[in-house]
């Protein structure tokens, strides 16, 4: 399982982990999407979508926590989160209109067949921190003698 994420997503997540307001940010999310099953992470409410390629809104940790929105790829079993809101003051706001959801789900659909643009998702061994890396595909091996 890969976890993709978008530029936008990327901007929130570094924007909010920042505040002091939210110290368990980071963690939260790293273990919700790194230390889960595919199966486990590809729940929340139903957006838009099949039901093989769901758009998913995502409270973690509760319902007063924060708000992850994310395409699930049941075939390959990769994510692809694309926005992140807190609900709690500073940053926080209640919810995000029906418009901003169809536009997110939009965007993300579009952006999955392009993913040269997106970051990957990891945990820095060293200081149990989120990196983003740009994709990158993975290296052919040749079979030359």
């Amino acid at each position: 399982m890969i976890i993709y994420c978008t530029e936008e997503f990327v901007g929130e997540f570094n924007n909010i982990k920042k505040k002091k307001n939210y110290r368990d940010f980071e963690n939260v999310v790293l273990e919700y999407f790194l230390d889960n099953p595919f199966e486990k992470i590809a729940t929340g409410d139903l957006l838009y979508g099949p039901i093989e390629l769901p758009f998913i809104k995502k409270r973690i940790p509760d319902a007063g926590g924060d708000r992850l929105y994310f395409l699930a790829d049941t075939n390959a079993k990769n994510i692809f989160i694309n926005f992140v809101h807190p609900k709690k003051e500073p940053l926080g706001f209640e919810n995000i209109g029906i418009i901003k959801k169809k536009e997110l789900h939009d965007s993300i659909c579009i952006n999955r067949n392009n993913i040269p643009i997106l970051y990957t998702l990891s945990r820095c061994p060293l200081q149990g921190i989120a990196l983003f890396n740009p994709y990158e595909p993975p290296k052919k091996i040749s079979n030359t003698k």
